[in-house]
């Protein structure tokens, strides 16, 4: 464990044990503890498809929040770090401490211009199997490191102007050399007509670069794409809002691997049936690449419902389904053929207090890939913020 690793463990681990209040350094700095804990048992840790092993952990995150400035001042800055400490019952030879670092921000100069920015840096855990490639079943360790900034200039009270650029670099810690990494970049742009004051249309287009990293002696390569889009963004129905687009995308490689071309949306929507019941709608398709090095086209989407039984109690359901295609590549001398994955999970949640909340919950997943696996989850959770 190096320097900043203790220091990260030692700093908020007294902070979460003795129970630190809130920090106020003037009117525009604060420090707060953000903590959490969560107890597991799962039927299957490694995702295998045969030799499956159960165990139950615990995952300790002690954390803290530092906030610089007010949401009504031109800057406002967020910054949020966790060490998570994973502790497994039997198989202690999983046992991992990973760290994560999020900022998130914005700056509103004038009522003309505003940007928004972020930063992450996740550490985590994930079975071989999730990566699309045949191996023997193991935990891998990743990294994920995030980056993204928007701006948006109001050139008249109907037409508006968005820039932004978006990086994404994911590499693993261990089996590197099975695994490849991959680092994205995203430059999107967007016209955006105000219809109403609640609805907008959109137009965009947005130029992607990838590069994909070597893996079992196998070269490097780079993908481009462009996304050509139009969309809705405000209230679109009297209890739908949200925004979403739909469009057409291409992808071009720098090797002699064929292009690959498909229609794309993104969506994130929330339908509100009645004030205690609504249902968030998250939708894509769109182009990755795996742990394996192949490049695929996938289409995800997500539904979570949430019922309020009162002020304290809430009730949660979601559904996900994500279906992958990877298209035949004589480069990894591999076929054409589909991957599915399916998720859903039941939670009841609790909020007796704005300082800390409990859930508890049961979560099911079936893979249908190169490891076709089955996992089942329960989960107990505590977050404490202060």
């Amino acid at each position: 464990m190096n320097f900043w690793r203790y220091y990260f463990f030692y700093i908020f681990l007294h902070l979460t044990l003795t129970g630190s209040s809130f920090v106020q350094i003037g009117d525009a700095i604060s420090i707060k503890l953000d903590a959490s804990m969560l107890y597991n048992h799962t039927s299957n840790i490694l995702k295998a498809e045969v030799g499956e092993i159960s165990d139950s952990f615990y995952v300790f995150s002690p954390g803290a929040v530092l906030n610089i400035g007010t949401p009504d001042t031109q800057l406002d800055l967020k910054v949020k770090a966790k060490y998570d400490i994973f502790l497994y019952n039997t198989y202690d030879i999983y046992d991992i401490n990973r760290l994560k670092v999020y900022l998130d921000g914005s700056y509103i100069p004038s009522q003309l211009s505003s940007s928004v920015f972020s930063y992450s840096k996740i550490e985590s855990q994930s079975a071989i199997s999730e990566l699309s490639t045949k191996a023997n079943p193991a935990l891998v360790e990743v990294s994920t490191e995030n980056a993204s900034f928007f701006t948006t200039y109001k050139y008249s009270p109907k037409l508006s102007f968005s820039l932004g650029a978006k990086q994404k670099e994911t590499t693993y810690d261990t089996y590197i050399d099975q695994l490849a990494s991959k680092k994205s970049t995203s430059i999107p742009f967007k016209v955006i007509y105000h219809y109403t004051d609640n609805l907008s249309l959109l137009y965009g287009l947005t130029f992607t670069d990838t590069e994909v990293g070597p893996r079992n002696n196998l070269p490097s390569y780079n993908a481009d794409s462009i996304y050509y889009n139009v969309g809705l963004k405000g209230i679109i129905l009297p209890k739908l809002s949200g925004h979403f687009d739909v469009g057409y995308r291409t992808l071009e490689y720098d090797t002699s691997l064929r292009d690959f071309n498909a229609f794309g949306m993104t969506s994130s929507l929330t339908w509100t049936m009645s004030p205690k019941f609504y249902t968030t709608i998250n939708i894509s398709r769109d182009f990755d690449a795996a742990g394996s090095g192949g490049t695929y086209r996938f289409t995800r989407g997500n539904f979570t419902s949430v019922y309020s039984i009162n002020t304290e109690y809430k009730l949660s359901f979601k559904f996900g389904h994500t279906a992958k295609f990877f298209r035949k590549n004589p480069i990894m001398n591999t076929k054409s053929r589909g991957e599915k994955l399916t998720n859903a999970s039941f939670n009841l949640h609790y909020y007796p207090s704005q300082n800390y909340s409990f859930s508890t919950g049961y979560n099911y997943i079936k893979s249908d890939a190169l490891d076709d696996y089955v996992l089942r989850e329960f989960k107990l959770s505590a977050n404490f913020k202060y």
